[in-house]
């Protein structure tokens, strides 16, 4: 077998899919090796940090993640959403920003294209950040209900996601990074 080739089968083809793989590990400090290891994915994802610019708060996103439930499962998160294949990251990213907040958006920033655990996945994670105004606004916003998605679509100061931040309320990774990113680069 050679480097970067692997042997792959699907243990589950779902919604998500769930594989194994064996492969030569290349080497850093030793020899290369054989190993075997299970990963699972979706597809790439999208996130963005939306920020309005009229009012000078960001529009963030609250709903239910079962996963988190240890924390009360209740998300306070950036924009996002996930298995993107045939539209292109912005695309993706677009029709996400419509469906959940309500805003039809042309321009992003990259802030990062990401792993979002490359020891486990192999779903990388644009992260964007973009900003609106009112003429913007075109629908109602909440997720879709064909999708059975239940989106509350929160606003929050600058000054208060600041405090949120520094105070570790946010529990989700691409919401760090992306508010991270906005401090140190556009404040």
């Amino acid at each position: 077998m050679e480097k970067h080739q692997a042997k792959e089968k699907t243990l589950h083809d779902g919604y998500l899919y769930l594989r194994e793989a064996t492969y030569i590990q290349p080497a850093i400090n030793r020899d290369p090796v054989e190993k075997t290891i299970e990963y699972f994915g979706r597809g790439d994802s999208v996130a963005a940090l939306i920020y309005d610019k009229e009012i000078k708060q960001f529009i963030l996103v609250r709903q239910y993640r079962y996963p988190a439930r240890k924390n009360g499962g209740n998300i306070l998160e950036i924009v996002a959403g996930g298995g993107i294949e045939s539209d292109s990251p912005e695309d993706s990213m677009r029709r996400e920003v419509l469906e959940e907040i309500g805003y039809e958006v042309h321009d992003f920033e990259l802030i990062a294209k990401m792993y979002v655990s490359p020891g486990r996945t192999d779903e990388r994670l644009y992260v964007y950040y973009c900003e609106v105004d009112s003429s913007m606004k075109i629908q109602e916003g909440g997720g879709l209900i064909s999708e059975n998605e239940d989106i509350e679509v929160v606003y929050i100061s600058v000054k208060d996601a600041k405090t949120a931040l520094l105070k570790k309320d946010f529990i989700d990774a691409k919401t760090i990074i992306a508010l991270q990113y906005y401090y140190l680069y556009k404040v």
